[in-house]
């Protein structure tokens, strides 16, 4: 169950993974572009220039900046941390918490999304697994008594997925289970 941090010592041990949904880069950048609208405004202003094209270049950039940045700041602050003795997911107003011994069932679902993939085939098992760039994962954490599904964006801003699934395979192999995509949605495949 959702249990409340403590000070002192974590009841999740040590902590070994840590993904988060803030990007500073982006709202870095979108804060600039923001900026730089609103300069240009002042200074067609200052000029006293009724310049159509000056108003409407630093009108675009300002507005332009303000939707980024709002939108880079929205998904600010949710976080996914892995333990030694479980798996902790934080948005703005909750705290999860799963403990390993409390884990029914891990799954991981795999999405082409373009780019750089690469499909490995075992021939001898029937099996293919995919990675790279263009695939996209979705984890989904079932505990006793609460549910964790860790977004994609929150994935981002961290060490690669593929080492959060090795990082669970390790603490609870018996309960991970990866789909990987449909062969039907892999077009790179063709032969002439």
């Amino acid at each position: 169950m959702a249990k409340k941090r403590t000070k002192g010592k974590d009841p999740l041990g040590k902590l070994l993974l840590f993904y988060t949904s803030t990007n500073p880069g982006k709202i870095a950048t979108a804060s600039i572009v923001c900026g730089l609208g609103l300069i240009g405004i002042i200074v067609t202003a200052a000029a006293l220039q009724s310049s159509v094209y000056g108003y409407a270049l630093s009108g675009i950039l300002f507005v332009a900046g303000g939707i980024s940045t709002m939108m880079a700041v929205q998904k600010c602050g949710e976080t996914f941390e892995v333990f030694q003795n479980g798996v902790r997911y934080t948005t703005k107003k909750d705290t999860f918490d799963i403990p390993w011994e409390e884990m029914k069932s891990v799954k991981v679902r795999k999405f082409l999304i373009g780019g750089e993939t690469l499909r490995v085939t075992d021939y001898d098992l029937g099996n293919r697994t995919y990675r790279g760039k263009g695939v996209k994962y979705v984890f989904a954490f079932n505990g006793e008594f609460d549910k964790i599904v860790v977004p994609d964006y929150v994935l981002c801003n961290g060490p690669d997925p593929q080492t959060l699934l090795k990082r669970v395979e390790k603490f609870i192999p018996d309960k991970v289970s990866v789909f990987e995509p449909n062969d039907d949605d892999v077009f790179s495949d063709y032969v002439n």
